[in-house]
């Protein structure tokens, strides 16, 4: 499967350098921005992350909150690596609206880490 990054501007990814990623709200066929430092670097259908923490900015979630509007403001952290055989086993969501973390969507417990995680037109799981 491996991951699949079509660069933005131009601009290169430096693989030994963690990225922070997003969903792309709104956006169809590309689902999430990958950003080194301060600059979108590219866009990917699915990416695989390992060394992965699940981080919020509270500013921005009091915000969607307040505004009851779909911000950017929860981030996959992690560095990018390939992987061709996996298995999804968990499931991790998140919603401005519903918890303050990102939480594991079978048994609704907050998640911080990960070991892998693989980013999809699925969603988001832990591997």
């Amino acid at each position: 499967m491996g991951n699949h990054i079509v660069p933005f501007k131009g601009r290169s990814l430096n693989i030994g350098k963690p990225v922070t990623v997003y969903r792309r709200l709104g956006r169809v066929g590309v689902f999430y921005s990958i950003r080194q430092g301060s600059l979108v670097v590219g866009h990917a259908t699915n990416l695989f992350l390992e060394n992965v923490s699940f981080r919020v900015s509270m500013s921005g979630q009091k915000r969607a909150r307040d505004k009851k509007q779909r911000n950017v403001h929860a981030f996959v952290v992690g560095s990018i690596v390939d992987v061709e055989n996996f298995t999804k086993k968990e499931k991790v969501s998140y919603s401005p609206f519903v918890y303050d973390t990102f939480y594991y969507v079978d048994n609704l417990k907050p998640i911080h880490k990960a070991g892998m995680v693989y980013l999809g037109s699925e969603g988001l799981f832990v591997i």
